[in-house]
């Protein structure tokens, strides 16, 4: 049943991919005002829900191009630090922001080969 539902959804991804990153684009690029301190580590929990989603739809659409996929996403995150550097003023390009972005991707990583191994354990099993 999972695998039907999901080969008929399986068209929808690559949009929903692109949806989701020209989000993260505008969120990560729009002006942004100073705001109270808070929690002070949110801004990389943010930004590496951001990448583990965009990962995660990445190889669900583009799964015969994986690493490609998360290659780019790496890049794609050291590109919007720089253009944060350059083109906001009240926004500044972080390494630490690219290391939750990589965190993101790897989490991604991490997810995806353990719904693998328990779904294909349960085939195997025949559960």
């Amino acid at each position: 049943m999972f695998k039907k539902l999901f080969s008929m959804t399986k068209p929808f991804f690559p949009w929903l991919f692109w949806l989701t990153l020209m989000a993260v684009s505008v969120l990560l690029l729009i002006e942004i005002q100073p705001s109270e301190p808070g929690w002070p580590y949110f801004d990389k929990v943010v930004h590496a829900t951001m990448f583990l989603t965009l990962s995660v739809l990445g190889y669900i659409a583009y799964s015969e191009h994986k690493l490609t996929v998360w290659i780019g996403l790496a890049s794609y995150g050291i590109a919007t630090e720089i253009l944060q550097s350059v083109y906001t003023e009240t926004r500044f390009g972080s390494i630490y922001d690219w290391f939750a972005d990589i965190t993101g991707i790897i989490l991604s990583l991490l997810i995806i080969y353990t719904i693998k191994t328990i779904y294909l354990n349960d085939t195997f099993n025949g559960s």
